[in-house]
């Protein structure tokens, strides 16, 4: 898995420095998983286009402010978010040369967004909020993206294992 994050980093970074015009895009991402015994569940909003925005450091802060302790849950939300944002960057990558593939043959290139499944699964700001929008939340709103933890006991971790095995073997 290690060797897996590090391609995966290697890969983003390939891309440092090349024009990919990228709007300020905001993108829905999920967290649901069990380390241990704690079981968290979270969505939230994140900004493809702000190439600043750090995982870990937003993994930490999570934990922090859910008063996780255990030390294996923040790395793991990190490795989620990762790997959500790669593959959001391959598709949109994927888009990108099938758009230029298609120009080079001198037909118009089809809109870069619209070819995208996870561009088309982005928000784009101005359209959605407006010149004086604001991706904050409303308050009545806050319901829906209210972060779930459990710790479960290790009775509760054994059966848990024990069902995710068996719709393994059926699936």
């Amino acid at each position: 898995m290690l060797h897996s994050i590090q391609g995966q980093l290697a890969e983003f970074r390939s891309y440092e420095g090349e024009e990919m015009q990228i709007r300020e895009k905001i993108v829905p991402l999920k967290i649901d998983l069990r380390i241990n015994n704690t079981v968290i569940r979270d969505q939230f909003l994140w900004d493809i286009g702000n190439l600043d925005s750090d995982p870990e450091e937003f993994a930490r802060t999570l934990c922090d402010d859910l008063n996780i302790t255990d030390p294996e849950v923040g790395p793991a939300i990190a490795v989620s978010i990762r790997e959500q944002l790669y593959e959001i960057a391959s598709q949109s990558v994927s888009a990108m040369r099938e758009a230029a593939r298609v120009s080079k043959k001198g037909r118009r290139a089809p809109e870069f967004a619209s070819n995208s499944k996870a561009m088309n699964n982005s928000l784009d700001l101005f359209k959605y909020f407006g010149s004086k929008g604001s991706v904050v939340r409303k308050r009545k709103e806050w319901y829906l993206y209210e972060p779930v933890v459990d710790v479960i006991t290790n009775e509760e971790v054994g059966v848990t294992d024990a069902t995710e095995e068996i719709n393994s073997r059926n699936a």
